[in-house]
């Protein structure tokens, strides 16, 4: 009877085994249909879907023409690729302070062309890339095989583009640049580089990476980028601050950075609009920085200052995503450590992983500790502006909607696990944690007597909205700027917050 019971059990086991298999091959296999369609979406969203005639509105709005070109770096590369000599590469070098390096299929440098009124940086740079030396052996140490990477997908019309920061002796830092690759095959002016490539190489936009932005640099490589010499992606600003004028200023990371172009940004977008609605000489400074987190926020405090802004306008969290996440996953208590365990097994079964993600949510109270240290920055960044005697103000940060259909979830997923802190994570997980951050700071204003702009409920949407996660299409930001409009005005010319201001909003 035993043996009976357990070749039973032992067949049952294989069979539950096999089972689990069969099921976890099936999502997979759904899974991957799904992302071969990402592309495919990501076509009809960005250039076919309904919304996109808005986008040729704003940029006729705005910019008084619909037909911009955004990626004008490019086409000026490859046009001199038709060059039979040199001299026109050498003229756009000197112009632009570009160096370019032809390469043969072996990343030799055959040629290169370096222009003569060259930066200190870059002629310090240029002087390692001389002709006979292997590409490998100039670029700064870790970056060899994501270069390789790049060389392998680039065609001679697909374009990538790398920064990466550059140890130089001293007297200099360590300086960023920015390499773009593209293959060629024989150029007029090479023509015996057979399947070869084109590196450009020039000063990055980070004077600092991932914390500065350098002053005076100008890039049309894919969107229309131009700093001013206070560091900012925004027009000048007289300091002292003329008479009569109200400033603010947008902190933030990449969502306050974002747009194909400066006057296609929410802050500038923002400015157009009150400056419309008021007649009043308002300014708006956008100073989002690519990649900065709420600790990066409160160290450029000084400089957010030195503008002389009357209002500070916080706009960002999902920079300091990898922290909290990884402070989740190692959460002490134990409904933490069990569902850490659950969550590592999900990382490999996107069985489990698809169909646990809403039981494998974090308590509230989880995300909030994880969420201290996020404002405990805003707290310094708080106070360093009521010193000075500004005013600060926080937006709610918006998401998607995590109950959308599978094709965009897929393209929203993609992007997501493209992310370190993203890889194990499913947009329902992503949104609960961002909920979350949200509830906190609507608590937090209400602790503080501070202005709150809940616009996130008003922002839900799928691949209609968001190119990724949090990033989102032209129209989009256009709507973010309107609703900030709204819900700032009553703000603009007052001394003290009214009286409904940290009230947690009403959501739609």
């Amino acid at each position: 009877m035993k043996r009976v019971l357990l070749k039973t059990t032992l067949v049952l086991s294989l069979w539950l085994v096999c089972l689990a298999f069969a099921l976890e091959a099936w999502v997979r296999f759904t899974e991957w249909k799904l992302d071969r369609r990402v592309p495919e979406v990501e076509v009809y969203y960005g250039y076919n879907a309904p919304k996109c005639a808005r986008n040729a509105e704003i940029l006729r709005e705005v910019l008084g023409t619909d037909q911009v070109v955004f990626n004008r770096d490019q086409l000026a590369w490859q046009e001199l690729l038709k060059s039979p000599d040199l001299e026109p590469w050498q003229r756009r070098a000197d112009e632009h302070g570009e160096v370019f390096l032809f390469l043969d299929r072996d990343w030799k440098i055959h040629t290169r062309v370096v222009p003569r009124n060259v930066s200190d940086e870059l002629a310090v740079y240029a002087a390692r890339l001389e002709p006979g030396r292997r590409l490998e052996t100039v670029l700064p140490q870790g970056t060899v095989q994501d270069a390789a990477q790049c060389l392998e997908i680039v065609s001679d019309s697909f374009w990538q583009f790398r920064e990466y920061p550059v140890p130089l002796p001293r007297p200099y830092r360590v300086t960023v640049f920015q390499f773009g690759f593209l293959r060629m095959d024989a150029p007029p002016a090479a023509p015996d580089l057979r399947n070869g490539y084109l590196v450009v190489v020039r000063l990055s936009i980070w004077l600092d990476f991932l914390f500065a932005l350098r002053p005076g640099v100008k890039r049309a490589s894919g969107s229309i980028e131009e700093i001013s010499s206070q560091g900012w992606r925004s027009d000048e600003v007289a300091v002292p601050k003329p008479p009569g004028v109200f400033r603010i200023i947008c902190v933030g990371g990449s969502t306050t950075y974002e747009g194909d172009h400066n006057a296609l940004t929410w802050p500038a977008l923002l400015q157009r609009r009150l400056r419309a609605e008021t007649g009043r000489p308002i300014e708006v400074v956008n100073a989002g920085i690519l990649a900065l987190d709420s600790f990066g926020e409160s160290q450029h405090a000084e400089d957010y200052l030195a503008v002389e802004p009357d209002l500070v306008l916080h706009y960002n969290f999902v920079n300091d995503m990898e922290r909290i996440v990884s402070a989740l996953n190692s959460d002490g208590t134990s409904s933490g450590l069990v569902k850490a365990a659950l969550r590592r097994m999900a990382g490999i079964s996107v069985l489990l992983r698809r169909r646990l993600d809403a039981y494998l949510l974090w308590d509230k109270s989880q995300v909030d500790r994880a969420l201290d240290l996020t404002f405990s920055n805003y707290d310094f960044l708080r106070n360093a502006v009521h010193r000075a005697g500004a005013r600060m103000a926080f937006c709610t940060f918006a998401r998607p909607d995590p109950d959308i259909s599978p094709a965009e979830r897929a393209l929203i997923e993609q992007r997501l696990r493209a992310q370190y802190w993203g890889q194990n994570l499913t947009l329902l997980q992503y949104c609960w944690i961002v909920d979350c951050y949200n509830d906190r700071l609507r608590r937090y204003c209400a602790e503080h007597q501070l202005p709150l702009l809940d616009i996130a409920p008003y922002l839900t949407g799928g691949a209609d909205r968001y190119i990724d996660y949090c990033h989102m299409r032209p129209w989009s930001i256009e709507e973010k700027a309107r609703l900030v409009a709204e819900r700032i005005l009553p703000l603009l010319g007052e001394t003290q917050p009214p009286a409904d201001a940290s009230a947690a909003a009403r959501t739609p």
